[in-house]
């Protein structure tokens, strides 16, 4: 098996760069023939290959029907080359595809086909992606329960695997779920999960769906302003990316929002755009619901004869797809144009249809969630009185073979035990004395993880000095400026204004003399306050923050104005580095917590970084401190969200899972690390302030540490 995993993998690593190679192809993906596509691909040989890259191609197509051409050629050359993982893909591509078309029976067909064939190979990925496409075909059919539990088969699997682009997509679907079952906090948190995984992989596209999504589920909670802005930043990235697909529904979405904020002119434009685009891709269902849109819209603007033209339109599609849900909305609509143009006839006819169809909805998905629930249940008992009967069978067999041997072992019994009498006492030696050299080795052992843990304890106090003394040390030479131009600007007065005193003794002043004293008097004046401030606010900065990191108190204290203060009396230590540090943070945010441990955070950090981050790196340093304010995914408990990044070396993907273990450095011994920068980090974030705390980072791009931290820490 892990033979198979390591040969899939080197063909996924080939396919890779067979698709960078030919990327210009993929950007005209949309328009260009399938034909086109098969001249790219002539310089491959293998066909195992070939398969993978169609595939591949076809992942990256926004139309389709194109895609689905795309993978079924993969299909019939994987099924000539008795090519198992080829065929399973392909399945899933094209059970994508359908899906994406509203064509749920297909669909599932086609992912059905793909679990028995990654079933029968123990192709983990293809089965994980199979369950996913069910699921995505179950939501669309209005059975949520099985979906569900499809799409958490699938996740466990993916999570088996770390099959990242896997996980985004099932967080996506489950997402998804949850906001049509109006579980909008849960649908939150799996959209996050999935935008998550695509900002850190760099997938823009899966990003521009999930900023959909979260717009989504805001609008479904009519927070119809935040819906616009998550949608118009998918938008933007759809747009770059020319995904007609994605801008299509970010459109319709931003059309609906601005209907219910009866901006009817901007909505009007949206859901227009949407509709075309829907059109040329061939997508009908999505026609059906854009159509259905631009119903609501010509309803709210008066224009009833259009409304109940679109209305109608968008219904007939729907009854072509066979897409009940659509319908039923297309009704709907019907209703309200008919019942706002006065026709009451006409709109109690189309509120029964609406009815009829709406109840039938709910009958059949109460109808498939008790089915479901009654197969899982048969299931579950089945397996339970095979589980008795087996144990029942070998608890016979047991008593039988325990009868038989149980005869045999009379005879030995008593031979052993004549034999071992005599070797009894000396056994019974040998463990007393093992007993007390295990006895002695735990005390010793005891011993050392006491002695291990003062260590520990004193080398973290040791650093949290030495933090302390690299600050001290900065703001004491960067104290020697400001203090010595005030001693040179005074002792320049003192002189001037003796020369003065002395002319004006003699009687011999002259006003040119008087003029140039009092101008001599006021720079020195004004060069000494200026300067003796400078300082003063330097000591302060570092008063406060040195007290805090020495102390232990819990007190209220304004965020934003406080890591200002933690910067400026950190910059002696950048001065003379080049870096910089830039603070991003609303002025509102106050934190009733321990500020001495968060002022460790940053110091340790920020030291990390310039000791890691940029020793002997070329790029102009800059370190950001960025503040959010946030809510906790669980309970919706208010905290904060600190980011602190650089644009250094970055951390090798190899050492990045242990940054934070205790003694852990790559400049071990003379080159000075301990080893416990970090780990101290990560032990105040999580158990001083209660927080969490996550890292990510490229390499040759920089690091980013996301620190979440509740706004108060209880007493």
């Amino acid at each position: 098996m892990q033979q198979g995993r390591t040969y899939r993998f080197s063909r996924c690593i080939v396919v890779m760069c067979l698709v960078g190679i030919f990327s210009f192809a993929l950007i005209q993906a949309q328009t260009v023939k399938i034909d086109s596509l098969q001249r790219v691909l002539e310089s491959v040989s293998n066909g195992r290959i070939k398969v993978q890259a169609l595939n591949s191609l076809a992942a990256e197509i926004d139309a389709p029907a194109i895609s689905r051409a795309t993978a079924t050629k993969a299909y019939s050359l994987a099924l000539s080359l008795k090519d198992s993982v080829g065929i399973a893909l392909s399945l899933n591509r094209i059970s994508h595809t359908y899906n994406a078309q509203d064509n749920y029976s297909a669909g599932i067909q086609a992912a059905e086909e793909a679990v028995r064939i990654a079933e029968s190979i123990n192709d983990t990925l293809n089965l994980a992606r199979a369950f996913t496409n069910i699921g995505t075909s179950f939501w669309r059919q209005g059975n949520y329960d099985a979906a569900l539990d499809i799409l958490f088969k699938a996740l466990a699997l993916q999570e088996e695997i770390q099959d990242t682009i896997g996980l985004a997509a099932t967080f996506n679907r489950i997402g998804t779920v949850y906001s049509f079952t109006r579980q909008y906090s849960r649908a939150y948190e799996y959209f996050s999960k999935s935008l998550l995984l695509a900002q850190a992989s760099g997938d823009n596209r899966r990003e521009g769906i999930q900023l959909n999504n979260i717009g989504d589920n805001f609008m479904q909670q009519h927070r119809y302003d935040s819906a616009i802005t998550h949608f118009s930043r998918s938008h933007e990235i759809n747009k770059k990316m020319n995904n007609q697909l994605g801008m299509g529904m970010d459109l319709i979405n931003i059309g609906e929002s601005y209907i219910h904020l009866k901006e009817y002119d901007k909505g009007g434009q949206a859901s227009q755009e949407a509709c075309k685009i829907f059109q040329d891709l061939g997508m009908q269902g999505r026609v059906a619901y854009a159509l259905r849109v631009l119903s609501e819209l010509s309803t709210a603007r008066q224009k009833y004869s259009q409304a109940i033209r679109y209305a109608i339109q968008s219904f007939q599609l729907a009854d072509s797809l066979g897409a009940r849900p659509e319908k039923r909305d297309a009704l709907k609509a019907l209703t309200e144009a008919y019942n706002a143009q006065g026709d009451s006839k006409a709109a109690f006819e189309a509120y029964k249809s609406y009815v009829l169809l709406r109840d039938s909805i709910v009958n059949d998905e109460n109808s498939k969630k008790a089915a479901f629930r009654e197969a899982k249940y048969n299931t579950d008992k089945k397996d339970k009185e095979i589980l008795l009967l087996k144990k029942d069978a070998e608890n016979q067999a047991l008593v039988r073979n325990s009868l038989l041997g149980g005869l045999c072992l009379v005879g030995i019994i008593v031979v052993v035990l004549i034999r071992n009498n005599a070797q009894r006492k000396k056994a019974n030696d040998a463990l007393n004395t093992q007993a007390a050299e295990i006895q002695l080795t735990n005390t010793e052992l005891h011993e050392n993880l006491e002695t291990l843990r003062r260590t520990q304890s004193q080398l973290a106090q040791a650093e949290k000095m030495a933090s302390l003394g690299t600050l001290v040390a900065g703001v004491a030479h960067e104290l020697n400026t400001p203090i010595g131009v005030a001693v040179t600007a005074a002792s320049t007065l003192q002189t001037r204004t003796t020369d003065f005193v002395k002319r004006y003794g003699e009687g011999g002043l002259k006003k040119s003399e008087l003029e140039a004293y009092l101008e001599t008097a006021q720079m020195g004046a004004d060069l000494t306050l200026r300067n003796m401030q400078r300082a003063a606010d330097l000591i302060q900065s570092f008063k406060r923050v040195a007290v805090d990191q020495t102390s232990d108190e819990r007190r209220e204290f304004n965020l934003g104005q406080y890591l200002y203060e933690i910067v400026t009396s950190l910059q002696p230590m950048l001065k003379g580095r080049g870096a910089q540090i830039m603070v991003s943070t609303p002025s509102d945010i106050s934190l009733r917590s321990y500020p001495g441990a968060l002022s460790q955070i940053i110091t340790n950090l920020v030291q990390n970084s310039v000791k890691h981050g940029y020793e002997d790196y070329q790029a102009d340093a800059v370190m950001t401190i960025t503040v959010k304010p946030s809510k906790g995914k669980a309970d919706d408990t208010p905290e904060v969200v600190i980011e602190f990044a650089d644009n250094g070396r970055g951390i090798p993907e190899a050492i990045l899972p242990r940054i934070f273990d205790p003694f852990f450095t790559t400049k071990p011994g003379e080159q000075g690390g301990t080893g416990l920068g970090l780990n101290i980090v990560y032990n105040l974030v999580t158990q001083k302030l209660g927080g969490k705390l996550q890292c990510f980072s490229e390499v040759n791009v920089g690091t980013r540490f996301v620190l979440a931290l509740p706004l108060a820490i209880m007493a």
